[in-house]
């Protein structure tokens, strides 16, 4: 995709309704508002398309005034089926509304326009993939479809009817057209598997006044008779019933409870008959209440009130609940969707956007536009990962496995030998000899204590610190480059204690956090088991046995001999008051100070030695950091505008 850096893109917002169609446009650099474009002077123009023998296709209400139309279609979007005559409809439709606007100057027609078409919220990946692959043979420059209710969220968002905190904590969008009903939560920039829809349109209601009217009409058989022979009239007066429809609904309060009749125009048939919508207060309830065989016996207001009480009953189920409820498309403009909304979602703030029928071309346009710059964005990212990140992985190694030896010297000296030697001083160990199979099991069961988890917490952020800065301010560079606020990507993981399950030393592996800890942990268990069979413990044993010692030996080494002087102290429980002459306070501490360099060495050298758990770590460190800030961009589409 060309850099949204480098050019200028004419990005086209195009909602093909299963009515009417509308169509918006921004640019990829300039942060106006959607401006409508118009086919053959209107903003929002019937879904109807025509072949004439002269004319060709023709769209729209033209499709309805020219004669000797030799075939014609209105509402045909639907799902994608193997019907040759649906895909050509939909072909043609599309392709002529391009060349339209191309020849009235409205849009260029180059390398540089997008397209972006809408589709039903609730159709699968699988339909949507095929529903693209129609529309591609239309010859749109470079298309992308897109369900609805996403633009209509983002354009309610920019629009300033929802907070980025109703974002976060959850959205409902109910989308009604004229050919289904979809339901649709979005939480953030993710989207909650909540998809599901309905062959529940307001064309419906359209066929439904069609047929009344006709079932009252002085000329019945006549003009079902010319019905037949002539779909265009047909489809002529199902349009007239439409207007009905919206009238009424625009005018709820003076037709509800009256017995006027809507006037909305009305058909003329052959010089023969006049098609009236019959319409009024008591008709639209009948309508609205009865039920219908299409629907399975439900009526369209109470299969409107099921499928409001299924999308509460899943979000219960799943513990969400939306801080709004979002009503878009035509058929939102009927009073009763609010109010069984209302009822169903007392919690939740239900709004409607005040031009529900140019809110989704409106929404794509936007849509495009954001998902260009987040392209942009993300390839950015991307590459920060790709080509970055490891080496700032890779070259922090090091520095970690300095702190992960000064955090083991630390806690062996001051956590197992201090409290060892104090135990023996005390005499709550009786001999020297004891002393050293004591502080082996006190250094197991301390790499296992929560303790020890907090000084791996504590060295470990000493490493973690600089590495999340470091990362911080490339991400930071990133956002600034690309109108995100600084911060966005920013990694917020903490090292403190406040993250450990002390409970045990295996970490549950849910941030880089607390693998980290996990791994920090399990590194020095196994410098604690090489220590306690190895050199190490060598060097910390003949420290605090050889303070003891040497410090009684004097004479009587010399006497009888440094071996047999050595094994006769280890055995004998020595009274208290020569240990705690041996053992002072400052005596321990000075030792300490002494063997800690030597100590810390050897630590470090057995560090050094270990490859694979290292590897792991920055393997993990680098998976999880990855997925954090894969996360942040998605989010970060909330705030490209």
């Amino acid at each position: 995709m060309t850099d949204a850096k480098t050019q200028t893109l004419e990005i086209i917002g195009f909602d093909l309704g299963h009515g009417e169609t509308a169509l918006a446009r921004v640019y990829s650099d300039r942060e106006a508002d959607p401006e409508m474009l118009e086919l053959y002077g209107r903003k929002s123009q019937m879904t109807a398309v025509g072949r004439h023998p002269d004319k060709g296709v023709v769209i729209g209400e033209r499709a309805l005034i020219l004669p000797d139309m030799t075939s014609f279609e209105i509402c045909f979007k639907q799902r994608p089926s193997p019907d040759s005559l649906y895909r050509r409809n939909i072909q043609d439709y599309a392709a002529a509304c391009h060349a339209h606007l191309v020849s009235q100057g409205q849009i260029a027609d180059g390398a540089s326009l997008r397209y972006y078409v809408g589709c039903p919220s609730g159709w699968p990946d699988d339909i949507i993939g095929a529903y693209t692959e129609i529309l591609a043979a239309a010859s749109l420059p470079s298309l992308r479809v897109v369900r609805e209710s996403r633009a209509a969220l983002l354009h309610a968002k920019e629009c300033g009817k929802l907070t980025l905190g109703e974002l976060k904590q959850g959205v409902l969008i109910v989308d009604l057209g004229s050919s289904t009903t979809d339901f649709t939560l979005v939480r953030g920039a993710t989207e909650i598997p909540l998809d599901f829809g309905d062959d529940l349109g307001a064309a419906l209601i359209d066929r439904a006044i069609l047929r009344r009217t006709l079932e009252t009409h002085e000329q019945r058989e006549t003009l079902e008779r010319i019905f037949c022979a002539h779909p265009l009239h047909r489809a002529r007066c199902e349009m007239q019933c439409r207007k009905a429809k919206e009238t009424y609904f625009a005018n709820e309060d003076l037709y509800a409870n009256s017995d006027c009749p809507v006037q909305s125009g009305f058909e003329r048939i052959q010089d023969v008959a006049v098609f009236d919508p019959a319409v009024n207060g008591a008709v639209m309830q009948q309508i609205l209440n009865e039920p219908r065989p299409e629907l399975e016996g439900c009526s369209w207001m109470g299969r409107f009130g099921d499928l409001v009480a299924e999308a509460r009953q899943r979000l219960d189920q799943n513990g969400m609940m939306p801080a709004a409820l979002l009503l878009t498309g035509g058929a939102s403009r009927m009073g009763f969707v609010r109010s069984v909304c209302e009822v169903i979602f007392p919690e939740s703030d239900v709004r409607r956007d005040s031009e529900p029928e140019y809110c989704i071309a409106r929404g794509l346009a936007r849509w495009g536009r954001v998902d260009i710059r987040t392209t942009a964005f993300e390839a950015e990212v991307n590459r920060f990962m790709d080509e970055e990140l490891d080496g700032l992985i890779a070259a922090s190694i090091p520095e970690l496995k300095q702190q992960l030896a000064a955090c083991l010297t630390t806690g062996l000296l001051e956590d197992v030998v201090q409290a060892g030697l104090l135990a023996w001083r005390d005499g709550d160990i009786p001999t020297l000899a004891e002393l050293e199979p004591h502080m082996r099991r006190a250094a197991e069961s301390w790499i296992k204590s929560e303790a020890a988890q907090h000084r791996i917490a504590e060295y470990c952020g000493k490493w973690f610190s600089p590495l999340q800065q470091q990362l911080n301010q490339q991400t930071d560079r990133i956002c600034q480059g690309h109108r995100v606020p600084a911060g966005v990507l920013s990694l917020d993981a903490s090292l403190g204690t406040a993250n450990l399950d002390t409970s045990k030393v295996s970490l549950p592996r849910a941030n880089p956090t607390a693998r980290i800890l996990n791994v920090g942990a399990a590194v020095t268990s196994l410098l604690v088991a090489s220590l306690l069979g190895g050199g190490g413990w060598a060097l910390l044993m003949a420290g605090p046995i050889g303070w003891g010692i040497g410090l009684v030996l004097g004479g009587s080494a010399a006497y009888w001999g440094k071996p047999k002087t050595e094994a006769y102290l280890k055995s004998i429980n020595m009274p208290i008051a020569i240990r705690k002459m041996i053992l002072r306070d400052t005596t321990v501490a000075e030792q300490q100070r002494h063997a800690r360099p030597t100590l810390r060495s050897e630590v470090k050298r057995q560090v050094d030695q270990l490859e694979e758990p290292f590897e792991q770590l920055a393997d993990d460190l680098r998976i999880q950091l990855r997925t954090s800030l894969k996360a942040k961009a998605d989010e970060a589409r909330l705030l490209i505008s």
